[in-house]
């Protein structure tokens, strides 16, 4: 008999649960873990077997075999682990099980303990070093949350909060900035222009912060902001310096024979690290759309743009996986594309002043 239990916290983290659009329906919502890792456990197991036996040495032989142990043992954990939810849309119910076979703990209550569709952004450390970044969106109650979904796209984590938000008519909660952001359900996916409050902002820019190296051009409905130049930025030039890492490590760096194509190479890495640090970012108003290019030598390069119309946010926030650093981003967000800007030559007020100036650019139309 299955007992009770409370749902465990798990916004911070990586889902174990996934959608299951087969198994539900327009008045059901379906979550379930997967089994798709006890399968690569299992398929780990299989692939260490031979050398537990064709091992030369007794010590070898008995730690491949202990290596195929483990798998072999947290595969067949794994198969044996449960975890579902339901959300019965018409009763306003959720029933949520969780354990290993067949001793389930479950526990049910009413979707109106639900405060909203969590999305939240997780950085952990790559098998290969460097960061994974993973968008989470959870269900949050009043007390707890449990993690459903996880993306690594940022833009399908939005769709799918929203989505979900809206079938479960409960707010959006976006915890990807410094501060949560709470959109009611009945305003996802309304453009800016026509959200709230938002006439007023459309009249003027507000003034630069003082100092600012921001260059403001024109009159609307066609405006141009023009960012001060990267400048030089050692970080630019890391990537110049491993082409010549095969040399150095041969100690034939200095013999151009050997060295010359991955000396060539490091050249044009070096190179474009030059031109990066003369670039500017430029963001141009029309009457329709803003398009935010890379200026070099008078030429516009890398343009996207998005139309007014459809843009649904702006606003500033951290870069993810960065917030030792404390780096920022602005972000423009539409209903089927997302654009990032960075600019690491700005300040904080400069950063805000530019996330405040592209508001009002969106909301004139």
């Amino acid at each position: 008999m299955s007992g009770s239990i409370s749902i465990q916290w798990g916004a911070a983290g990586q889902s174990t649960l996934r959608p299951r659009p087969a198994a539900g329906s327009e008045q059901q919502i379906e979550f379930a873990s997967s089994v798709g890792d006890a399968l690569w456990l299992a398929f780990g197991a299989a692939v260490f077997s031979p050398g537990a036996i064709l091992a030369r040495t007794p010590t070898w032989r008995w730690v491949v075999a202990g290596v195929v142990v483990l798998l072999a043992t947290a595969a067949l954990r794994r198969a044996f682990w449960r975890e579902r939810l339901s959300l019965d849309l018409m009763q306003r119910r959720y029933r949520y099980s969780r354990g290993y076979w067949p001793s389930l703990a479950t526990d049910e209550g009413s979707l109106d303990a639900l405060k909203g569709v969590a999305l939240d952004v997780v950085a952990r450390s790559g098998s290969r070093g460097g960061e994974v970044i993973t968008w989470v969106v959870s269900l949050a109650f009043n007390d707890r949350s449990l993690a459903v979904a996880s993306f690594a796209i940022e833009l399908v984590g939005y769709e799918y909060m929203g989505a979900l938000a809206k079938r479960l008519r409960i707010p959006a909660l976006d915890h990807t900035g410094r501060s949560e952001a709470r959109t009611a359900w009945t305003e996802i996916n309304k453009p800016l222009a026509s959200q709230p409050g938002r006439p007023a902002a459309r009249r003027q820019l507000p003034p630069l912060p003082d100092g600012s190296g921001i260059v403001l051009l024109g009159d609307a409905p066609e405006r141009r902001i023009v960012l001060p130049r990267a400048g030089f930025r050692p970080s630019y030039f890391i990537p110049a310096l491993f082409p010549l890492f095969p040399p150095w490590f041969t100690g034939t760096l200095y013999n151009f024979r050997l060295s010359g194509p991955f000396v060539a190479i490091a050249g044009l890495f070096a190179l474009g690290a030059l031109i990066a640090c003369l670039t500017r970012k430029e963001m141009a108003e029309s009457a329709d759309s803003i398009t935010v290019a890379t200026r070099l030598f008078g030429t516009r390069w890398a343009r996207r743009s998005l139309a007014k119309r459809d843009i649904l946010e702006v606003k500033l926030k951290p870069v993810p996986g960065q917030s030792s650093s404390r780096r920022e981003e602005i972000q423009l967000r539409a209903a089927d594309a997302l654009l990032n800007v960075k600019a690491a030559s700005l300040s904080h007020d400069e950063m805000n002043w530019l996330a405040q100036a592209l508001q009002a650019l969106a909301a004139t139309i």
